[in-house]
């Protein structure tokens, strides 16, 4: 049965989390600036971005490890949530989020496509992929 609540503190709430981790603190080369361009609001952006960042000092682990172990475990979540009735089809989709964050990190170690590789991405994801299977698989937690 979906439940509500599950979806937004397991899918929703780590999703924004980490896009704001993207937003507010790492570089405004990447293609999310070009959409808030487009749609008008960059200088919103960027003027909460000066807020956060005069406020607020991250230090790299969270500024770049975090956000992909925050989007493992928001996907891996959804993942759950949708399957979770479907035996066959919900355990192999439940591995397609971390399948696609070890692929991406695999890719920039390759230099297939842009980015860089970080051992500590790949421990996060392992990690939050691992967090989240225990957290929704737990039958204490059935709601």
């Amino acid at each position: 049965m979906f439940s509500f609540s599950k979806f937004i503190i397991h899918v929703t709430i780590p999703l924004l989390a980490g896009g704001c981790i993207y937003i507010f603190f790492r570089s405004p080369d990447i293609k999310m600036f070009e959409w808030f361009n487009t749609i008008g609001i960059i200088e919103i952006i960027l003027n909460l971005r000066e807020v956060a960042q005069s406020n607020i000092n991250l230090n790299s682990w969270i500024l770049y490890s975090l956000p992909d172990g925050l989007l493992t475990y928001s996907f891996t979540s959804s993942m759950i949530i949708l399957w979770r009735n479907n035996d066959r089809l919900g355990k192999t989709f439940i591995y397609l989020p971390l399948m696609l964050s070890v692929l991406s990190e695999l890719l920039q170690y390759f230099e297939i496509i842009s980015g860089t590789f970080d051992r500590n991405d790949l421990s996060v994801v392992l990690i939050s992929f691992l967090i989240c299977n225990l957290f929704l698989n737990l039958k204490i937690y059935e709601t």
